[in-house]
């Protein structure tokens, strides 16, 4: 009787330790399926560090071109007084060649 008894035991704790094995390659795939998404995670945080990079950049761009903005427009204001003075020179001297003035 001590020979079944060890017998079915001993087939017990096979059983056992292919529970545990099973258990152990579940757990190694989870190991490698959170370590890829870690790496996944990190590289969406690298790029997402290159982003707000270039995005300050840009902030940078456009803060100084619109502190730049107010001499354009100036600029653009005696443009546009030259452009028309010259074409009220112009057309003085159209109207006396032709002889309305």
């Amino acid at each position: 009787m001590n020979i079944e008894i060890l017998g079915t035991k001993l087939d017990a704790l096979r059983s056992d330790l292919d529970e545990q094995r099973a258990i152990l390659a579940k757990l190694s795939d989870s190991f490698t399926l959170l370590a890829r998404v870690e790496e996944r995670q990190t590289n969406i945080s690298i790029g997402l560090d290159r982003a707000f990079q270039a995005i300050e950049r840009l902030d940078v761009r456009l803060q100084t071109t619109e502190a730049r903005l107010p001499a354009f427009s100036q600029t653009s204001v005696w443009v546009e007084r030259f452009i028309i003075a010259l074409v009220v020179a112009l057309g003085t001297y159209v109207a006396k060649e032709v002889g309305l003035l």
